[in-house]
C-alpha cells in the first residue's frame, strides 16, 4: 500500500507529512479489505478496486475530490469521536454509500428514455441533447433565455413550453426548461415538483409506485 500511496501523492502533489500520514494508517495497521471498505464509504459508494487501479495505473483522470474525502478520513481516524460514530454507522452503511435516484419512463415522439423525478426542483429539465434527440428542436422557444438555480447554476437556452408524454401508458401534458446538465450526470430530464403537484401523485416507497392522479405506476429506482 505504500507505493500506492506514493504514487497518489505524485499525480496530485500532496506535502510528504501527508503521504507519511496516509502510509502509516493504512500502510501497516489495515488489511486490504478494511481499507476498501473504507475508501468505498469515503468516497461516496464509488467502485473501490476501480479507483485503486487508476491510482496504481497513473490515472490523472481521477476525482480530486476522491482523493480529498480519503485525506479527511484519515484525519478522522484520529478523532474518538467520528471513529465511535463511524462504529455506529455501521448498521446504516447501506444510506452512506447509497446514491438512489428515482426514475420514470417517458415515452415522446415513439422514443423511450428513464427521467429523473426530483422533489427539490422547481421545474422540468431537459438537456439540449436529448431535445435534439428527440426530434423536438421545433418545439423550443430559444427567446425563454435566464438562469437556473439549485447545486449551482445553468444558462437557461429555451423552453418547451408544451409536450406529451407517454409515462407507462398514461399521457400526460407537459413543459420542459432546457438547460445542459453538469458534465458527468447520469441522466439528461428530470420531473420536478410542479409535475407532481399538477398531477397529484403520490410515491409509496414501500411498493416502489407512485400514483399519478390515482394511477398507479411502477418506479424505477437506480444506483
Amino acid at each position: 500500500m505504500a507505493q500506492l500511496f506514493d504514487r497518489l501523492g505524485s499525480l496530485y502533489q500532496l506535502p510528504q507529512e501527508t503521504i507519511d500520514m496516509l502510509n502509516s494508517t493504512f500502510g501497516e495497521t489495515i488489511t486490504d479489505e478494511e481499507t476498501i471498505k473504507k475508501i468505498i464509504i469515503a468516497n461516496g459508494g464509488i467502485d473501490p478496486m476501480a479507483l485503486l487501479e487508476k491510482i496504481q495505473n497513473g490515472d490523472t483522470s481521477i476525482d480530486k475530490e476522491h482523493v480529498n474525502k480519503m485525506i479527511k478520513m484519515v484525519n478522522h481516524k484520529s478523532n474518538p469521536l467520528i471513529e465511535e460514530l463511524w462504529r455506529m454507522g455501521e448498521d446504516i452503511e447501506c444510506m452512506q454509500i447509497s446514491h438512489s435516484s428515482i426514475y420514470l419512463t417517458l415515452k415522446i415522439n415513439d422514443k423511450q428514455f428513464n427521467c429523473l423525478l426530483d422533489t427539490g426542483a422547481a421545474t422540468n429539465i431537459m438537456d439540449p441533447t436529448l431535445v435534439e434527440e428527440l426530434g423536438l428542436s421545433d418545439y423550443v422557444d430559444y427567446n425563454a433565455k435566464g438562469i437556473v438555480m439549485g447545486i449551482g447554476t445553468g444558462e437557461i437556452k429555451g423552453m418547451i413550453p408544451y409536450i406529451e408524454a407517454d409515462i407507462d401508458g398514461l399521457m400526460c401534458q407537459l413543459c420542459f426548461t432546457i438547460t445542459s446538465f453538469n458534465s458527468g450526470h447520469n441522466c439528461r430530464c428530470i420531473l420536478g415538483l410542479p409535475f407532481m403537484l399538477f398531477y397529484q401523485t403520490s410515491l409509496n416507497f414501500e411498493n416502489r409506485t407512485i400514483k399519478i392522479q390515482g394511477v398507479e405506476k411502477k418506479l424505477i429506482i437506480l444506483e
